[in-house]
């Protein structure tokens, strides 16, 4: 049975009792910024405190970006020119950073040896560089020149595509980088040229336990 408040009773008294269409209109309002209705201004102000509004808005913003981050990332097979399958799946009790490439992208090519120096300088650690390219069949015997010509010296896997891409969250534009924890939930993505800090401060941010300010979920380099 509904509650009804008295309009004289103190904050903390009124405050009780949150009718749900309350907090639906509230959603509603934050993912639709328009001016709400006095009605439910007074409304909403008389129901909850400055500090327990603050709150709600909290969980309606950081919930379902916990909710996303939580989710793990597809598991498909991919394979080495050589014709070896791999799966990210295989790399669990690691910190992996997937990056997606291309032979024919501009920004990977300026981000690549940045990122093959970033992966030589957690060796020893518990991190792994896994990079894939989603070059097409035709394509894929310029994979070794164009690593050559980069002086980057790593295995890339092969197999993924734009929809690749997608099901990770990383758009369909490469370059996309992908932050798995060890238990292969992502922590961060980057579409777009990563820099530096945009790789380091998710992995040092694991490494050292997850203390300290989290990294962001999404940065976009575009």
């Amino acid at each position: 049975m509904p509650s009804v408040i008295d309009p004289d009773q103190s904050t903390s008294r009124r405050t009780q009792y949150a009718s749900p269409n309350i907090l639906i209109d509230l959603s509603n309002f934050w993912l639709n910024p328009v001016d709400p209705p006095a009605l439910y201004r007074r409304q909403t102000m008389s129901l909850f405190s400055s500090r327990q509004l603050f709150r709600l808005i909290l969980c309606v913003i950081v919930l379902p970006t916990s909710l996303l981050l939580a989710k793990r990332v597809p598991d498909p097979t991919f394979k080495t020119l050589e014709g070896q399958s791999h799966k990210l799946s295989a790399l669990r009790g690691q910190i992996v950073v997937v990056n997606f490439w291309a032979t024919w992208c501009g920004p990977c090519q300026e981000e690549l040896p940045r990122l093959s120096q970033i992966a030589e300088s957690y060796s020893g650690k518990p991190v792994n560089f896994v990079f894939i390219s989603i070059d097409d069949p035709k394509d894929r015997s310029k994979i070794p020149s164009t690593l050559a010509k980069l002086h980057v010296n790593f295995v890339t896997w092969i197999g993924a595509d734009t929809d690749t891409l997608d099901s990770f969250g990383l758009g369909n534009i490469v370059p996309g980088t992908i932050v798995l924890d060890d238990t292969g939930s992502p922590v961060a993505r980057v579409t777009g040229e990563a820099k530096e800090d945009d790789v380091r401060k998710p992995v040092d941010w694991l490494l050292g336990g997850r203390k300290g300010d989290p990294p962001p979920p999404l940065t976009k380099r575009f």
